[in-house]
């Protein structure tokens, strides 16, 4: 092994990974979700949550990949583009 081995290695994983998200954001966007982002952290969905992780077991099947799905209340891409919702209805409270 050498640095270019390593390297490539490295760029071929990243490129599947994000071939992946893509899979899973273009899956779970078509049953009627809202993608607000995407990022090596993860990939950020507003939709029901039993609908979610049904899709998800769906979609890590047919990938061969294991998805961990994590509830979340707020999302924050970054200080300038956040998003607030209320936990119990789901409910989009403010966007900034």
């Amino acid at each position: 092994d050498n640095n270019i081995s390593a390297n490539n290695a490295i760029l071929s994983m990243r490129i599947l990974g994000n071939c992946f998200t893509y899979l899973v954001a273009q899956y779970q966007a078509y049953h009627g979700a809202e993608i607000p982002s995407t990022n090596t952290d993860g990939l950020y969905t507003i939709m029901d949550e039993a609908e979610n992780n049904k899709l998800l077991e769906e979609i890590a099947e047919q990938i061969n990949v294991g998805i961990e799905p994590e509830l979340m209340y707020l999302i924050s891409k970054d200080a300038n583009n956040r998003l607030e919702m209320d936990p119990k209805s789901g409910i989009r409270i403010r966007t900034w």
